[in-house]
């Protein structure tokens, strides 16, 4: 499909395991996160049904669900277009009788392409102790500046010169290009360090593309 939704569960965002039991004026949140395929033009996501009841005297002598369960009861309540809930269960019935089912139409998402473009050249093997060059050039496809905060991530086997955080400015359909130069400490296949670029103006990171994300040393 183009677009899936998943749901992390209780966790950083604190939400609440399915199925829950709401106290009186207790209010109900749920944070699903959204993988949107590049093909996908933009549009309605979906719906969200939501099926609940009052809560019966006899709820405390019930079992409760495993959390796979639960798991499956969340993802069975995620209906949508352009694929979403295909080949998903309509969730498990609890035991009691449900008073209501609400369907709520899930936000539009709106798809563009990345402002800046990015690409890189590293070698693909190297000898331990000698400095090599890793480099990344950002072209801006866009009329507008872009402004870009570039971190170069921290990676066991490596040591580099260069800026560790900077904030670099590209102008309107023009490139920039920026390099580092790591040494390895040690040998064998090691992986890169990753390197982070962020749009403050689109408020997104944009991806750097490698062919591989390991590099061979060789001992002197």
């Amino acid at each position: 499909g183009a677009v899936e939704l998943s749901y992390p569960g209780r966790g950083k965002d604190r939400q609440h395991q399915m199925p829950c039991c709401l106290s009186e004026q207790e209010s109900f949140g749920l944070v699903c996160y959204a993988k949107v395929a590049s093909h996908f033009p933009g549009g309605v996501m979906g719906q969200l049904k939501v099926r609940w009841r009052r809560k019966a005297d006899d709820d405390e002598q019930q079992p409760q669900p495993q959390p796979q369960q639960q798991q499956e009861q969340v993802e069975g309540d995620l209906l949508g277009l352009g694929g979403m809930g295909e080949g998903v269960g309509a969730g498990k019935e609890t035991s009691s009788p449900l008073v209501a089912e609400t369907c709520f139409d899930l936000p539009s998402v709106v798809a563009a392409e990345p402002p800046c473009q990015v690409t890189c050249a590293y070698p693909t093997q190297t000898i331990l102790g000698e400095a090599f060059p890793f480099s990344i050039w950002i072209e801006n496809n866009t009329p507008l500046l872009q402004d870009l905060e570039v971190k170069m991530q921290d990676e066991a086997g490596f040591i580099y010169g260069g800026y560790k955080c900077t904030t670099e400015q590209v102008l309107p359909f023009d490139r920039s290009e920026l390099t580092w130069y790591l040494v390895p400490v040690a040998t064998g296949m090691m992986k890169l360090p990753n390197i982070r670029i962020h749009s403050a103006r689109h408020a997104a990171d944009l991806c750097v593309p490698v062919s591989s994300k390991d590099i061979f040393v060789s001992p002197r």
